[in-house]
């Protein structure tokens, strides 16, 4: 299974590289200058708005190319303009450039549930996709890091893919609620060092958040193909959920005049109308509770168990279940590395580390007093190597 899953992922990678991609735009500059006027044409407020052709003399220009690869190139572009709903494009100030793409534009091969109109971005830093199963849907929005090229090309790869699961298996998630389901990533552009990343994260996410309000809000420079409103809703995920950005991407929507700012994240302070699901346990509460039922059936006391965690303080999920637990927690893995201890982390400091989360500081297993550890226990960087 694992040979066709990956056989699968090859024959679904772009085959035409971005070298190729600039070396056909460079030689058909004519035709690319006509594909742009056909894109304003659809898309320029400022023109009076035409219906695409699926058959013209552009096209047919295209097709008369000698060089398959460059048809097959200059045919997505049409396909792109086509699939367009609205966009930033021609707005004069701008973070980057966002469109809202037609749901119905993904392969039904590949993706067999159509969603609603999808968000993608480009900006400075990042690329970013926003992909929802129903109008009212919810689900988080991820920051995705990528250490060298290897790493980025892989999460490149894969962005389209893992949002549209991850989207999918939350609509599942949300079947018995009035939501659907929904996911964001944010992929940024490839770092030298974990480090540098993180201090990336924050800008690209608010351009993130700016570009997604530049659609979802009335301008007279976004030409709306869409003809009715709507909202999206995000929730805190991997890299998210700590140091504000929740809080501020609401207060971001209620500076530029939104009227559903407060409904537009989760994870809030609750000075910001948030009801954060850390602090009152909806999701842990429910794992716990699952958890408890085997122990009593199975006659085993809580505070005799041991528990090897994946998901830290720095997460929602991971921070509550910290909170919640009896149980001797000797190991700890977060997106900052690794942290055990056979004897048993300290409590008390764990409390510590997820009481920084609710402060909006930064926070994960890293951050553990290494005093604490015993003479067996260990903490590991993400970042370190050759450790033994």
């Amino acid at each position: 299974m694992q040979e066709i899953y990956e056989l699968r992922t090859r024959l679904k990678t772009c085959p035409f590289s971005e070298d190729l991609i600039f070396k056909v735009v460079g030689e058909n500059a004519n035709i690319v200058k006509e594909l742009y006027k056909e894109f304003a044409s659809l898309h320029c407020p400022r023109v009076k708005r035409v219906l695409f052709k699926e058959t013209n003399e552009l096209k047919e220009r295209i097709l008369r190319l000698e060089s398959s690869e460059a048809v097959a190139i200059l045919l997505k572009f049409r396909e792109f303009t086509k699939s367009i709903l609205c966009t930033n494009f021609y707005m004069p100030f701008k973070q980057g450039f966002a469109f809202r793409i037609r749901g119905s534009t993904l392969p039904s091969s590949d993706f067999p549930s159509t969603p609603c109109p999808i968000f993608f971005q480009i900006g400075g830093l990042a690329v970013g996709l926003h992909i929802r199963f129903a109008e009212v849907s919810r689900g988080g929005v991820r920051l995705v890091f990528s250490v060298g090229t290897a790493a980025h090309e892989t999460n490149r790869r894969s962005l389209l893919d893992e949002a549209y699961k991850l989207a999918f298996t939350q609509q599942f998630k949300n079947k018995d609620i009035s939501e659907g389901g929904s996911k964001g990533i944010i992929l940024l552009n490839k770092t030298q060092t974990l480090a540098e990343a993180k201090r990336q994260a924050p800008l690209a996410f608010k351009a993130y958040i700016d570009n997604m309000l530049d659609l979802l809000l009335p301008h007279h420079d976004v030409d709306d193909g869409l003809g009715i409103s709507e909202v999206w809703f995000l929730g805190p995920d991997e890299n998210t959920g700590t140091g504000g950005l929740l809080d501020w991407a609401a207060q971001r929507a209620k500076e530029r005049g939104s009227v559903w700012w407060k409904a537009f994240t989760t994870g809030k302070l609750i000075q910001h109308g948030g009801i954060p699901h850390d602090r009152f346990g909806m999701t842990t509460a429910s794992v716990e509770a699952y958890v408890k039922g085997i122990y009593n059936k199975l006659g085993l006391k809580e505070e005799e168990m041991t528990r090897i965690q994946t998901g830290g303080p720095d997460g929602d999920l991971g921070c509550n279940a910290l909170l919640q637990t009896k149980s001797k927690t000797i190991a700890v893995v977060d997106g900052s590395g690794v942290l055990y201890d056979p004897n048993g982390l300290d409590v008390g400091e764990l409390h510590r580390l997820c009481s920084l989360r609710f402060e909006g500081k930064p926070t994960n297993a890293m951050l553990y007093d290494s005093s604490l550890l015993s003479p067996l226990g260990f903490k590991v960087d993400q970042e370190a190597r050759d450790i033994t």
